[in-house]
């Protein structure tokens, strides 16, 4: 279900909330009491309050649909084989998108192939346009958008280790301490941005789709580095256009105790502004480097240019429990959010966002993908309005 902010605080709709019908839009509105709704993204219902413009509106999904590349020998023994692979998977994603009907969609871990041959196809059907970014790892970035409702202006998309380098070149850093950076950050991860204009209201927003190095989460500065330039680059993507409305999504590959999320939340780190929790991960080598040199010598870096929050944490003043779950290359269950919508709260204003099933239905089937969820993450949306 939608779980709704109204106009300029946090309240939402608990789950369990009955629905009545808002006859001006057409869209159902939460109110108090009735059974929750669990399962799939099919099962859930739309909701929305009023109190802003509907012609400003539009909607986001955010969803690392897990290609078959990262799908190994011996892996993902719990997943019956008809539902661990992209040729019946593929079937299910659409649907949640069909059923979902977001104005734009963000897609993590898309290999071209599958792009090319189906994703692009199945979209276009459901009149989305596209591009995509091929990584060199061929864990590619798509972007779709609702043809009637958004037109392409610009696309663009950086190697995260290429946007870092100019963070190096201005440091004092020696010659040999630039190496042993360079070699801990030569990663193909990278960030695709759109510039979009939005049909009816004629507003621009500047689009990131990102997807962070995962390596079991043991190099969170690294991670946090990678997030900075992500950001720093859509914002100066999107200089230079009136009113151009900044959004990122993605796989960040950073639960809400990490470091990169206190970046994202605060807007700058640095070794003397970060919670006490998180002290003790800065201790950990990357590469011949602590964090905490990291974090010092490239400070300019690790302060964002303009404020982001949380649409999920704005509307719920709480992240989903679980958005990625899965026991892939690992002796153990994880059980992590990682996945996230940040907005810029200058241009943009949060509506309301998708409700995620309740944990018991995550864990049904041990873990993710399963027969009833088709990637081992869940996808994300939020309601957002151009202010």
């Amino acid at each position: 279900m939608w779980m709704d902010c109204e106009p300029g605080s946090n309240s939402n709709c608990s789950s369990g909330s009955e629905l009545d019908t808002d006859t001006e839009s057409g869209i159902s509105i939460c109110s108090s009491s009735a059974s929750s709704i669990s399962g799939s993204c099919e099962d859930f219902c739309r909701a929305s309050r009023g109190g802003y413009d509907p012609n400003r509106k539009f909607t986001v999904v955010t969803y690392n649909i897990l290609t078959d590349l990262c799908v190994k020998e011996g892996e993902y023994l719990y997943c019956p084989p008809e539902n661990c692979y992209m040729t019946s998977r593929h079937i299910a994603i659409i649907a949640e998108i069909e059923t979902l009907s977001p104005d734009i969609v963000c897609f993590q871990e898309v290999d071209c192939d599958h792009y090319r041959h189906r994703l692009l196809d199945s979209m276009r059907q459901l009149g989305y346009a596209g591009v995509l970014h091929n990584r060199l790892d061929d864990q590619g970035l798509a972007v779709f958008w609702k043809e009637k409702s958004f037109e392409l202006k610009q696309q663009k998309h950086c190697l995260l280790h290429h946007l870092a380098e100019t963070y190096i070149q201005m440091s004092d850093l020696t010659m040999a301490e630039r190496a042993v950076i360079r070699e801990a950050i030569q990663h193909p991860e990278a960030v695709l941005l759109v510039r979009l204009q939005h049909v009816v209201s004629g507003s621009q927003i500047a689009v990131a789709n990102l997807h962070v190095m995962w390596k079991q989460l043991k190099y969170p500065a690294l991670q946090a580095l990678q997030t900075a330039v992500a950001v720093n680059e859509l914002t100066d993507f999107s200089r230079g256009y009136d009113c151009c409305a900044q959004l990122i999504c993605g796989d960040f590959n950073a639960p809400p105790n990490s470091i990169s999320y206190t970046l994202m939340s605060r807007g700058q780190l640095g070794p003397n502004s970060l919670p006490e929790p998180l002290t003790s991960k800065l201790d950990d080598p990357i590469e011949g480097l602590r964090a905490f040199d990291l974090l010092q010598v490239l400070q300019p870096a690790f302060t964002l240019k303009i404020p982001f929050k949380s649409a999920y944490h704005t509307t719920l003043n709480a992240e989903p429990p679980i958005t990625n779950c899965d026991e892939a290359g690992q002796s153990y269950r994880s059980e992590l959010c990682l996945d996230y919508i940040w907005y810029c709260p200058d241009s943009l204003d949060v509506c309301g966002v998708l409700d995620l099933p309740p944990v018991e239905a995550i864990l049904k089937h041990t873990a993710l993908p399963s027969v009833d969820f088709p990637s081992d993450h869940l996808p994300l949306m939020a309601e957002l309005v151009f202010k």
